[in-house]
């Protein structure tokens, strides 16, 4: 849409030139005024507003998106499908929906452009009977066959947790992608269902679907969650041989978790030690790994080194070196971790942070310390 109109702008633009280039040099030729002009072509005047909302929208400017979408006295479906994504993309859910009941009591008929951005939106819980009616929208038009909308839909079942539809959807796909394979993998990662796992993984091999480091995460995480240690390293060496432990950080991170979790430190360590650029995140999970694991000297030594190395350390250690001293009934390094936690400015009313210091402070016989940071809490 938007091409044939630029299209039509240009042979317009273009025939005046030619027209006012062929006029004699001594009659007078008015000067064409722009605006003028697009305010004679209405399509012309849409297609420029919508290049400057496609601007604002990818510099962020969200809120003038908006004001300028105000201003048209004129719209069309490409000027809601800007809007739509947008506020997709910025977290305006309600926005979003907003917009798309408005285009389509408007009378404009969606593109196939539209039900992505609507159908991720409506993948949220608060939104799902919307999704359901948006999808019989999606049929009535007949894009049910588009490989963009039908990936969306598949989107859509599996964050809703609704499997078999998801599944289904994904059988009647002529063309299956990775992306579409991807959100599958992601949706069986979650709900733990290792089985479906890897028959979505088998379906990719049989029909040659290329995998990335986003496959191997779900695949190792889904390992994590069932202990399958035999599976894990058998993607573990798929991993190795395609290279994905060291070009992707995240690939890398999820295999120090899935070895954690399997409780092969070792096997961490050496995940670890084979990512040349580790983030804060392969750092948390080490040094969290080894204080799991009782090996606090290690958890120490690389807790330093991961300052030296100017990461910031997450809550993470230090819930671990926190349980840690729980176990060992090490009241003095709980209270210096206590004091750590206050001075790094971590958000010590988070349950999970209130919880770990009671529990220390309870199994050190720090009796009073625990009554009173538990009044503190509850106050």
């Amino acid at each position: 849409m938007r091409g044939a109109q630029a299209l039509y702008f240009l042979r317009r633009t273009t025939t005046l030139a030619q027209h006012l280039c062929s006029l004699t040099p001594f009659i007078a030729t008015p000067r064409m005024d722009f605006s003028s002009f697009l305010e004679e072509n209405p399509s012309d005047l849409v297609y420029t507003h919508n290049r400057r909302i496609d601007e604002l929208i990818k510099s962020g400017n969200l809120l003038s998106a908006h004001e300028a979408f105000d201003e048209m006295s004129v719209r069309d479906v490409v000027t809601y499908n800007l809007l739509i994504s947008g506020n997709s993309r910025y977290g305006c859910s309600l926005r979003a929906i907003e917009l798309y009941a408005e285009m389509v009591s408007c009378g404009l008929r969606e593109s196939a452009s539209t039900f992505p951005s609507v159908l991720s939106v409506c993948s949220d819980e608060l939104f799902c009977r919307e999704g359901i009616q948006v999808h019989c929208r999606v049929i009535s038009l007949g894009f049910g066959c588009n490989m963009f909308v039908r990936s969306a839909l598949v989107g859509l079942y599996a964050c809703l947790r609704l499997v078999d539809v998801a599944l289904k959807l994904f059988d009647e796909m002529l063309d299956r992608n990775l992306a579409v394979c991807n959100l599958l993998l992601r949706c069986f990662c979650q709900t733990g269902e290792s089985k479906r796992l890897f028959e979505v993984y088998l379906r990719m091999e049989l029909e040659g679907v290329a995998k990335n480091g986003l496959t191997y995460c779900y695949m190792i995480r889904g390992c994590s969650h069932d202990r399958l240690v035999y599976e894990g390293k058998q993607l573990h060496s798929l991993v190795v041989k395609s290279g994905w432990n060291i070009s992707n950080i995240f690939v890398a991170n999820v295999l120090v978790d899935y070895y954690s979790a399997c409780g092969d430190l070792s096997g961490s360590m050496r995940s670890f030690n084979a990512v040349p650029e580790k983030d804060v995140i392969s750092w948390n999970s080490i040094v969290s790994v080894c204080a799991d694991y009782g090996s606090v000297l290690d958890s120490l030594d690389l807790f330093s080194k991961m300052q030296f190395w100017g990461k910031r350390p997450s809550i993470r250690p230090f819930m671990s070196f926190l349980n840690f001293c729980s176990r060992n009934s090490d009241i003095q390094s709980g209270k210096q971790i206590h004091c750590y936690v206050l001075k790094m400015g971590f958000d010590v009313s988070s349950l999970h942070v209130q919880s770990a210091l009671i529990d220390m402070y309870g199994k050190c016989n720090g009796i009073e310390n625990s009554a009173c940071f538990t009044r503190v809490c509850l106050a």
